[in-house]
């Protein structure tokens, strides 16, 4: 015990003493990582003052993967599980907020090691010796000539962006008799333009997992004629103007920066309905419906705009309207008109990303 408190001093003298051994350990080592210097993560082999690789608390040498670790939560419930990964600059992220976390020699046990001096016994047999680990001050970050931000993804806070939208669109007409309510004529048509749109959003990782939760709300326009066509230039059908859709999004992190998700809401058309023969009629109505989707989203951590991480992503939904009516129109006196539709529709688009959990940009050389 003599022996393994004193090595450890030793050591952390030398890293006192020594900024060359502060910054870079034993000769030949690698040195610390931008991670493990942004989250105070620096630990050596306290026998030769070698820089050692760090992992979050709990990881076990040989079982869990050096990229990608879950750490399961107590029998109780009282802790939660959460899943790690390895960011692109050596440091570790929680996987569902895209945070910095404190990292340890592999073995190390959140609760019963001290967080400054580890202990990590070897094997029964011998085979394997037992080393000691000591965390050092870390050295600060390279002064650079060119400065380059390490940002982190994020999947908690809110978000904005832009969409192109390609909708597929198919409505069934049908004329009555005012009178009687007898079908007199039922017609099916489609149409399928192109539309611009904005999209903003804010998402919740509850439980510190990688589930994450949110409301979202879009507004789409497109100049979207779906008609039936007479003789003589004469049509009925419905002109789109604009749709809006408010609703809700959940979905995994199935990687640090691969958002997969589902989607449920209620949106509203705006339309006008046309009833043109002899003469034209037209009645403006605002139309509600019931849309549900998937998609994905994908969020590179090099992707920043004014300090903010930027993501893209694809969406698909079907959407069920109610039905619209356009009773006696002046071109159609004698008659009623009903118009029924469904919507198939896919979005491309770009978010930024506003995070309140985004940690500062670490300056590093090239």
């Amino acid at each position: 015990m003599r022996l393994y408190t004193s090595s450890i001093a030793l050591a952390s003298c030398l890293a006192f003493t020594s900024p060359g051994l502060a910054q870079r350990g034993a000769p030949g080592a690698q040195p610390f990582t931008v991670g493990e210097i942004a989250t105070g993560s620096c630990w050596i082999d306290a026998a030769t003052g070698a820089r050692v690789e760090t992992y979050p608390a709990g990881f076990k040498p040989g079982l869990d993967d050096p990229n990608h670790f879950y750490r399961p939560g107590t029998s109780d419930g009282t802790v939660t599980g959460k899943n790690f990964a390895r960011a692109s600059d050596g440091s570790w992220i929680d996987a569902a907020t895209g945070v910095r976390v404190n990292s340890y020699p592999a073995g190390f046990q959140p609760g019963l090691d001290d967080p400054n001096h580890f202990y990590r016994p070897g094997t029964s047999d011998g085979t394997v010796p037992g080393k000691s680990f000591a965390k050092i001050p870390c050295p600060p970050p390279p002064q650079s000539t060119g400065l380059q931000t390490t940002p982190s993804t994020s999947w908690t806070g809110g978000y904005l962006g832009g969409e192109l939208v390609k909708n597929w669109g198919r409505v069934r007409s049908t004329e009555t008799l005012a009178a009687t309510g007898a079908i007199t004529n039922q017609f099916s048509d489609s149409g399928d333009p192109f539309g611009l749109g904005l999209v903003a959003g804010y998402n919740f990782t509850p439980w510190n997992t990688n589930f994450v939760i949110g409301p979202f709300a879009s507004a789409d326009w497109m100049r979207q004629t779906i008609n039936h066509n007479f003789a003589g230039g004469q049509f009925l059908g419905s002109t789109t103007n604009w749709i809006f859709t408010v609703g809700g999004k959940a979905g995994v992190v199935a990687t640090p920066g691969l958002l997969l998700y589902g989607l449920a809401g209620a949106a509203f058309l705006n339309q006008n309905l046309n009833v043109n023969f002899v003469t034209a009629a037209s009645n403006n109505t605002t139309t509600p419906g019931f849309t549900l989707g998937v998609g994905g989203e994908y969020q590179p951590q090099s992707w920043m705009l004014a300090g903010s991480p930027v993501s893209v992503f694809g969406q698909y939904q079907h959407t069920w309207w109610s039905t619209a009516n356009f009773n006696t129109p002046a071109s159609s006196p004698a008659f009623n008109y009903s118009f029924r539709r469904q919507d198939d529709t896919i979005k491309l688009g770009v978010l930024i990303h506003f995070s309140p959990q985004l940690p500062a940009p670490v300056v590093s050389k090239y």
